[in-house]
C-alpha cells in the first residue's frame, strides 16, 4: 500500500511538472484577434495621469486653455505606437497637442494576433479650470 502511494505521488508530481513545462514553452495564452475601441480606451485611461500632467503644466501658462485635439495613431501588432500625428487641433493648443503626442508614443497597447498595423483617430478634449 505504501509503494502504491509513492508511485501515485510520483505520477502526480510528474504530471504537474509536465503541465507547467508545456505552459512555459508553448505559450498557450491566446492573443486577441483585433484591437477594440475598449482596449484602446483602457490604455489611455491607464496613462491618464501622464496626459493630465502635461495639460496641468500648460494651464499654468494659460489658465483658459481649452479645445479639442484629434490624433492619428498607428499601432503595430506588438502594441507599439509606430506613428502618431496631431491630426487636428484647436487654436492655441498646438504646443499642448505636441506634448500629448510625445506621451502617446510611449503607450503600449498590448500584443494582438493581427498582421497589419491599425490606424485610429483618437480625440482628446481639453477643458479649462473651473
Amino acid at each position: 500500500m505504501k509503494i502504491y502511494r509513492i508511485i501515485k505521488l510520483l505520477f502526480l508530481i510528474t504530471t504537474i511538472a509536465s503541465c507547467s513545462n508545456n505552459l512555459a514553452t508553448n505559450n498557450n495564452i491566446k492573443k486577441p484577434a483585433v484591437r477594440t475601441d475598449h482596449d484602446i480606451q483602457v490604455v489611455f485611461d491607464k496613462n491618464k495621469h501622464k496626459l493630465y500632467k502635461v495639460y496641468k503644466d500648460a494651464l499654468k501658462e494659460n489658465s483658459q486653455l481649452q479645445g479639442k485635439t484629434i490624433y492619428q495613431i498607428t499601432i503595430n501588432n506588438q502594441g507599439k505606437v509606430v506613428k502618431s500625428n496631431v491630426y487636428k487641433f484647436s487654436p492655441g493648443t498646438k504646443q499642448l497637442a505636441n506634448g500629448i503626442n510625445d506621451i502617446i508614443y510611449t503607450m503600449d497597447f498590448g500584443e494582438i494576433n493581427q498582421k497589419q498595423n491599425a490606424t485610429i483617430l483618437y480625440p482628446i478634449d481639453f477643458l479649462p479650470k473651473s
